[in-house]
């Protein structure tokens, strides 16, 4: 009797220990699963989140202060998030940089309250040199696209359109060094916004001015050489938008420096 007592005891001990193993090791699954706090910084007054593998580095003080965000290679993943805390627009400042093949620079309004985006624009280059611009709008949307040169309108271009991609294909070599990108949005998802060329990039030839970007538009046989091409658009249907966010991502892109970002 004191034999098998002696047994069921033992039976218990390694049983309990058995669970308390199993409990040990689900627990250092659960701890591998927990994934760090993204790396935050504060620039220019506004909550800046690290995205996917992206680093954030501030560099100077002051209004010559910039922020430069490294290891952005998954377009998908990488980059940075704005929180914009309420404000309706945003006027970024980039650092001139050649978007190299396969490259891709992508800027995206988000809905905070449901994590949807609702506008945005997309630069690319790929394969044999092919650039091309994609504009972003939600389902049922109206776009409106406008090119300037030297402060004159010299196309306008109505789409209306189920598709949630629209593109314009660029033509003109080494136009993706760009320098400045605007988005202002209203509450009720329509937004706005555009990118300029404006100011000096390589031409092929070495350093030098080449002000205009030459875009290849649907049903047109030749390009059209602007220095500014705006997007505007009128969103059908959907709730109204209160507090938005601004991901800026990169593929194939190393890095990117933002100069300066205004709040408007």
């Amino acid at each position: 009797m004191k034999q098998l007592k002696h047994f069921t005891t033992v039976l218990s001990t390694l049983f309990l220990m058995g669970l308390f193993t199993g409990c040990g090791s689900e627990q250092l699954d659960i701890t591998d699963d927990i994934q760090p706090k993204p790396q935050e910084v504060s620039y220019k007054s506004l909550r800046h989140t690290a995205l996917g593998n992206a680093v954030l580095e501030t560099r100077g003080e002051g209004p010559t202060q910039q922020l430069t965000v490294s290891k952005a290679e998954d377009v998908q993943e990488d980059g940075v998030r704005i929180d914009l805390a309420g404000h309706n627009g945003l006027d970024l400042y980039f650092e001139p940089v050649a978007i190299p093949a396969f490259g891709e620079m992508q800027i995206m309004a988000v809905d905070q309250a449901t994590e949807e985006p609702f506008s945005g624009i997309r630069l690319s280059n790929g394969p044999e040199d092919q650039k091309q611009i994609e504009v972003f709008i939600a389902d049922q949307d109206t776009l409106l696209l406008e090119g300037f040169r030297d402060g004159e309108r010299v196309f306008t271009q109505k789409i209306e359109s189920k598709e949630r991609w629209w593109w314009v294909v660029v033509a003109a070599v080494y136009v993706l060094d760009h320098a400045s990108a605007h988005y202002e949005w209203n509450s009720d998802g329509s937004s706005s916004g555009g990118v300029d060329w404006n100011g000096t990039a390589p031409n092929g030839n070495g350093p030098g001015e080449y002000p205009y970007a030459e875009i290849l538009l649907p049903n047109n046989d030749r390009p059209v050489a602007v220095d500014l091409l705006t997007f505007s658009s009128t969103r059908a249907t959907g709730k109204p938008i209160e507090k938005a966010a601004l991901e800026i991502k990169g593929g194939h892109l190393g890095s990117f420096t933002i100069n300066d970002e205004v709040i408007r």
